[in-house]
């Protein structure tokens, strides 16, 4: 599985990054691992999912997809960008 960790730097900088893992415990060690070394705090892990969206262009009859990201806005603002309107996504 794949996880985005995401901190903030000693100077208060953005810092964000990937991982793989096996699972969630796994994931958050090996981030605790690498907090420390690179010194930063670590604020959030996110383990990348497949959402399921439905969508719709214009008056044309709406049609529905999957997705996979980390998270439901990363999904929603990315088929915003691409022109559609978003009905739901799950």
């Amino acid at each position: 599985m794949e996880f985005r960790i995401e901190g903030i730097s000693l100077a208060g900088k953005p810092v964000q990054g990937l991982i793989e893992a096996d699972n969630s415990r796994q994931a958050r060690k090996k981030a605790q691992l690498l907090s420390v070394q690179r010194k930063f705090k670590l604020v959030h892990i996110l383990k990348r999912s497949t959402f399921l969206y439905k969508v719709q262009r214009g008056t044309e009859k709406p049609f529905t997809g999957e997705q996979k990201a980390f998270t439901r806005a990363e999904v929603q603002d990315a088929l915003v960008k691409m022109g559609y309107r978003v009905i739901s996504v799950q």
